[in-house]
């Protein structure tokens, strides 16, 4: 199919010769489009998480919003009445399509302010060690611009950090906080500054960015209780790091507790990283897929109660998602929506980062 090709959509007596010429499978709720330049017809489904699928776009959507709202696969058999497997199939599609979405089109130039970074751990059947997801998320809009899977190691944090630097736009800096995890410090460290040959020196020694700002902030602990809390500033000036954040509209303190929630929201809206689950992911790839179409609900159509903002006119307020606050649309999603979204394979040109 020429990928130029200008298509309109088809007459209801051109669907039913469609079928008479022996398309099978055709539905009548289907649109199919004629390309104006070689005649070749094709659905409007192409390039979409509906391709292929005869079901209705409204029982598509109604399953995947229940999964995205803590409802597991097998949970989500028994009460739509599909079989597990056509239901996984669809949390797959839907996972790639929002990992698509994310990572080739939307999360390019993204300008952020204040970054905070957290990692959350999960269970995979079959898997003995435990699985860590780490996420980024932008303080004042609450959007998750990276997320990982891995191991707790220096490199799944480099990895982490190299997705953040790919979706920030060139020359921005924010302010990173974590917890007393050291990974990240080489992660930013290492994504951030710039070869340089010091005096007597015979190789050029790796230079962090002079701009960089970063703070932990460290968690005494007795058993399972907090006991104490301290900052440290690992790199920049604690005055310059409070300004900067009260110039964002925060406090002005040390803390992590936008990711920490985040972490808290993606447990209650993916069912396989809820804790004392049955919901146990089956491998890596199937957490991922999950993860994704969580990430990309999340981001797009579930509303932030802590966003929202007073206007004038009878509603007095308006109920916003991450990814309003961050300029990446005007009005929030809805699932139909997102699984209507055609992405053409030429955007697909270069491999998910996360995959």
């Amino acid at each position: 199919m020429n990928p130029k090709c200008d298509y309109r959509g088809v007459t209801d007596p051109e669907i039913h010769a469609l079928v008479s010429d022996g398309y099978r499978g055709v539905r009548k709720d289907i649109l199919y489009l004629r390309c104006q330049a070689c005649g070749k017809k094709q659905t409007s489904r192409l390039d979409t998480p509906m391709k292929d699928l005869k079901t209705p776009v409204g029982q598509v959507a109604m399953v995947l919003t229940a999964m995205a709202e803590g409802l597991g696969v097998g949970a989500a058999a028994r009460v739509f009445g599909h079989h597990p497997a056509a239901i996984a199939g669809w949390a797959e599609r839907g996972g790639l399509h929002s990992a698509r979405l994310h990572e080739q089109i939307l999360f390019q130039r993204l300008e952020a302010g204040h970054v905070q970074l957290d990692e959350l751990v999960t269970k995979v059947r079959n898997r003995v060690k435990k699985v860590f997801l780490w996420t980024a998320v932008e303080a004042k809009s609450k959007l998750i611009i990276a997320i990982s899977r891995g191991s707790r190691t220096v490199e799944n944090a480099c990895l982490l950090l190299h997705q953040v630097a790919l979706a920030l736009a060139p020359g921005i800096l924010p302010v990173f906080a974590s917890d007393g995890l050291n990974h990240y410090h080489y992660g930013i460290t290492a994504h951030y500054g710039h070869f340089e040959k010091p005096p007597r020196a015979r190789k050029l020694h790796w230079i962090p960015d002079e701009r960089l700002e970063y703070v932990q902030l460290r968690k005494e602990r007795r058993g399972r209780k907090v006991k104490f809390l301290y900052s440290i500033v690992r790199l920049g000036e604690r005055a310059i790091i409070r300004a900067r954040l009260v110039a964002q509209g925060l406090s002005g303190k040390v803390q992590t507790a936008f990711v920490e929630r985040n972490n808290l929201t993606l447990r209650h809206l993916i069912a396989p990283l809820s804790r004392r689950t049955w919901s146990i992911a089956y491998d890596l790839h199937h957490l991922w897929l999950h993860t994704m179409w969580g990430v990309c609900y999340y981001n797009f159509i579930r509303v932030n109660m802590a966003l929202e903002v007073r206007v004038r006119g009878p509603s007095k307020r308006r109920y916003r998602t991450p990814a309003m606050v961050a300029g990446l649309t005007q009005h929030p999603w809805s699932v139909s929506d997102f699984i209507q979204l055609p992405l053409p394979k030429w955007w697909w040109s270069e491999p998910l980062r996360l995959a």
